[in-house]
């Protein structure tokens, strides 16, 4: 004769059974983004050193003469489908704010000194899915183009990449030759910045 199993336990079994369940998928769609960030960072990589076969720059004293950005107008990731238009920014020293929206990204004018490089030229903007969220998955050697308002694509490729506090204000001076920053939130819930290098290698 089979003994029946009390309700009480067979409910409970199946409540277990389904905080499993709801733990695992909660755990899937947790890591499944960082896992396919991570597939798109090394598969791009590979795909960058397989394409691009040109020295980096940005290694030289002087500014390349076809390094001339005039007027960006936009920005654009090719591998990624990334291709974001471009406004003049602006920085707020007494709030340390910058000015932002949720559909472009910005560059703020190269200021020059005297006898001296002039600053780094810097893009920047939300890191959110319609402006700078794919920065996330740049690879080693990835590729960037910037069109000017002449009619200008220069290309550039990715170099480096650091974290800096809300409060540094090092990219508004920084003389990296033949390069460009672009910067952006380091994560949704971090205060932090993510500075990118890329170094310049020609003009289309």
């Amino acid at each position: 004769m089979i003994k029946k199993l009390p309700l009480s336990r067979v409910l409970s079994w199946v409540t277990c059974a389904l905080a499993v369940c709801l733990l695992l998928g909660g755990v899937v769609m947790l890591t499944a983004p960082k896992v396919e960030a991570a597939w798109l960072t090394w598969t791009g990589g590979l795909q960058n050193r397989l394409t691009f076969q040109v020295p980096l720059g940005g290694d030289s004293s002087q500014v390349m003469p076809d390094m001339n950005l005039s007027t960006p107008v936009w920005l654009a990731l090719p591998r990624l489908g990334m291709r974001v238009n471009l406004l003049p920014g602006a920085y707020y020293p007494a709030s340390q704010t910058w000015r932002l929206d949720p559909t472009h990204a910005f560059y703020m004018p190269v200021a020059s000194v005297a006898g001296g490089l002039p600053s780094t030229p810097l893009f920047y903007g939300h890191e959110i899915p319609a402006v700078f969220a794919p920065l996330n998955n740049v690879a080693p050697g990835e590729p960037l183009q910037i069109g000017t308002s002449d009619g200008r694509t220069l290309s550039f490729r990715f170099a480096s990449a650091h974290v800096i506090t809300p409060t540094d204000d090092s990219v508004l001076t920084a003389k990296l030759p033949n390069a460009i920053q672009l910067m952006t939130c380091n994560g949704d819930f971090s205060q932090n910045r993510r500075v990118l290098q890329f170094n310049f290698i020609g003009v289309q």
